[in-house]
C-alpha cells in the first residue's frame, strides 16, 4: 500500500530545500539562487512542500493577490515520484488555501518546460480542471533593444499620466478597449476598474507602483489608447507592459507596436535587467508585434481553472 503524500508549508531557513527540489535529474547541484525565506514579504502558505515516506517529493508556488486572483504555478515533482499522486496533493491543497482566503479567481498555470507535461495535461482533464487559454512567453534582452518604430503618427500623439481610480477618462477609454478585445480571450468580460484595481494592488504590494508611468494616449484631444509599463517583480529586475490597448477604430495602423515600444522606453529609464511579456497564442497580431520588437519566444503556458470556480 502506498504511503500517502502529505503537504506542509515551507519554513524560514529552508531555502536550500526549496531550491534543490526540482523535476530535473541533477537536483543535488548547488543553487545560486539567493535566499528568500528571511525576507519580510515571505509567506509560507504560498510555498507548498510535498513529502512522502520521509522525503521531499515535490513543491508548488502560489501567487495570492488577495482578494482578486490566485495563481497556482507548476507543481514540481522529483523524477522518481508519482506525478499523479504528488501533483494532485499539491494542486488541491493550493486550491484549499486560496479558497480559505476567499480569492475571487483561481487559476492554475502549467509551463511547457516540465518533463511530465503531457501526463500532467491529461490529469488536469481527469481532475475536471477547465482549460482556459494558452499563452506564449517572450523575453527581450536590453542589449537587443529594438529601434523606434518608424511612423508619421508619432507627431500626433499626446500622453497624459494616469490619475488614479478617479480618472474617469482613462477608465472609460480602457472600458471601450476591453469591450472590444475580440482577439484576447483572457480579457473577455473584464472591466477597467477591476483590472486597474488588481494592477494597483499588485504593484503596491511589491512596492513597484509608479502611476506616473501609466499613460492615456490622445490624438487631437481624443483618447485612443492606454499603455501601462511596470516592473514585474519586487526585485525590479524584470519589466514589461502590464497592458497596452487601442480603441477599435484606431487598430491596424501600427499604434499597438508603437505603444509597446513607448512602454518599454518608459520603464527602461528606471533600470531593467530583462523584459518579459506574454500573449494568447491565438492573438496573431500581438505575436507579430513581439516578433517585430525583437522579443524571443521563451516557452508556453497552459491556463486552467477548477470546475467549481
Amino acid at each position: 500500500m502506498n504511503v500517502p503524500v502529505s503537504i506542509r508549508y515551507l519554513q524560514k531557513g529552508e531555502d536550500a530545500l526549496w531550491h534543490h527540489c526540482t523535476s530535473l535529474p541533477d537536483s543535488n547541484k548547488t543553487s545560486d539562487e539567493p535566499p528568500f525565506t528571511d525576507d519580510p514579504s515571505f509567506r509560507s502558505e504560498m510555498h507548498l512542500i510535498a513529502e512522502q515516506e520521509g522525503r521531499v517529493v515535490g513543491k508548488m508556488e502560489s501567487i495570492l493577490l488577495k482578494p482578486h486572483e490566485a495563481f497556482l504555478v507548476d507543481p514540481i515533482i522529483v523524477p522518481d515520484a508519482s506525478v499523479e499522486e504528488v501533483a494532485h496533493a499539491l494542486l488541491f491543497e493550493g486550491l484549499r488555501v486560496a479558497r480559505n482566503f476567499k480569492i475571487h479567481t483561481i487559476q492554475v498555470i502549467i509551463q511547457d518546460r516540465l518533463p511530465y507535461l503531457i501526463e500532467l495535461l491529461h490529469l488536469m482533464e481527469v481532475w475536471k480542471f477547465r482549460p482556459l487559454w494558452q499563452k506564449n512567453l517572450y523575453t527581450l534582452n536590453p542589449k537587443d533593444f529594438p529601434a523606434r518604430p518608424d511612423s508619421p503618427i508619432w507627431k500626433d500623439l499626446e500622453f497624459l499620466p494616469f490619475g488614479g481610480l478617479e480618472d474617469r477618462l482613462f477608465i472609460e477609454t480602457l472600458d471601450l478597449i476591453l469591450q472590444n478585445a475580440s482577439l484576447s480571450r483572457e480579457d473577455e468580460g473584464d472591466n477597467a476598474a477591476n483590472m486597474l484595481e488588481v494592477f494597483i494592488d499588485r504593484c503596491r504590494g511589491d512596492k513597484i507602483y509608479y502611476p506616473e508611468d501609466w499613460e492615456l494616449v490622445l490624438i487631437e484631444k481624443e483618447p485612443v489608447a492606454v499603455v501601462l509599463p511596470a516592473y514585474l517583480d519586487e526585485q525590479k529586475d524584470d519589466a514589461g507592459n502590464l497592458y497596452v490597448g487601442v480603441v477599435p477604430k484606431m487598430r491596424r495602423q501600427g499604434l499597438g507596436r508603437m505603444l509597446h515600444y513607448r512602454g518599454l522606453v518608459t520603464i527602461s529609464k528606471r533600470g531593467v535587467r530583462n523584459y518579459l511579456s506574454s500573449c494568447d497564442c491565438l492573438n496573431l497580431p500581438m505575436v507579430k508585434i513581439f516578433e517585430s520588437l525583437k522579443y524571443q519566444l521563451a516557452g508556453k503556458q497552459y491556463y486552467f481553472e477548477p470546475s467549481s470556480a
